[in-house]
């Protein structure tokens, strides 16, 4: 017995239901079959949050802030 893999990578396929049939033959002529069903769901690009990745530069630029005016803070009440 002889037995083969194959695998096949599909790309570019929009929004949608898609069935994928798979026959196999052997030597004698035998056949067996399958039939798979697969849902392509791309995500929507307007439910995207807006501005992207720049929240995440905002939120690091806003925590460098709050730490260096917290050490300023700090340094202010030992002087005293």
């Amino acid at each position: 017995m002889i037995a083969k893999s194959h695998q096949y990578q599909i790309t570019g396929l929009p929004n949608g239901d898609y069935f994928f049939v798979v026959i196999a033959i052997n030597k004698s002529g035998n056949t067996i079959s399958n039939c798979i069903q697969i849902k392509v769901d791309h995500p929507d690009p307007g439910q995207t949050i807006s501005f992207g990745s720049f929240y995440l530069v905002f939120t690091i630029i806003g925590l460098i802030s709050l730490v260096k005016k917290l050490k300023k803070i700090k340094k202010k009440k030992n002087i005293c």
